[in-house]
């Protein structure tokens, strides 16, 4: 992995439902970042992930790595589209 990408690395949550009830937005994420860890913690039903991504911020050897919110663009089908779902990374305070 080269050494610019490693050091972009984050951790971001996507609930459980969302895996299950709307898959193509969950696959819109994923196709952005490359996850190192995945972990599901029950006491929020949620799936937590580490990964690194261009889309992350760089941080130094030493700090912990900061967290993202995933924000969703949604276009709904039409007539004359399919519509399509895309996923961009928001990092907390």
């Amino acid at each position: 992995m080269k050494e610019s990408l490693r050091k972009r690395i984050g951790t971001f949550e996507i609930t459980r439902e969302f895996v299950l009830d709307a898959p193509d937005a969950v696959l819109a994420v994923m196709s952005k970042v490359i996850v190192v860890r995945c972990e599901f913690m029950y006491h929020k039903n949620t799936l937590e992930y580490q990964a690194v991504s261009p889309h992350f911020d760089e941080v130094p050897d030493i700090e912990i790595p900061p967290r993202y919110s995933v924000k969703f663009d949604i276009e709904e089908p039409t007539d004359t589209s399919t519509g399509s779902v895309t996923a961009h990374f928001v990092r907390e305070s």
